[in-house]
């Protein structure tokens, strides 16, 4: 008997609109759950918590966004002055105040 191809292959059963729909499905699903372990409190990872992955804090705001939103250590709105307005170092004496 010579062989034949079978006509019922899983590409004929399924179809490639089936193929896109698993493969949109993983990838959707993926994504899910890294940001699950990125964001989440509950449930993360410390290695993907670091904001230097995803952005470069010299040019970028969403560095400190990050950094912020993940509980970075530093915080300089608590070191903000409000008479000055501005966020530097803190003063060790009141600032002085000149009659000119």
């Amino acid at each position: 008997m010579p062989l034949t191809r079978t006509k019922h292959t899983l590409p004929n059963k399924i179809g490639w609109i089936g193929y896109a729909f698993y493969v949109a499905l993983i990838l959707v699903s993926a994504e899910f759950f890294l940001r699950m372990a990125i964001f989440s409190e509950s449930f993360k990872i410390s290695k993907l918590r670091e904001p230097s992955l995803y952005a470069d804090y010299l040019n970028e705001d969403d560095y400190w966004k990050l950094y912020h939103r993940f509980g970075g250590p530093c915080n300089p709105l608590l070191r903000q002055s409000f008479t000055l307005s501005w966020a530097g170092r803190q003063l060790r004496s009141p600032p002085k105040i000149h009659s000119d």
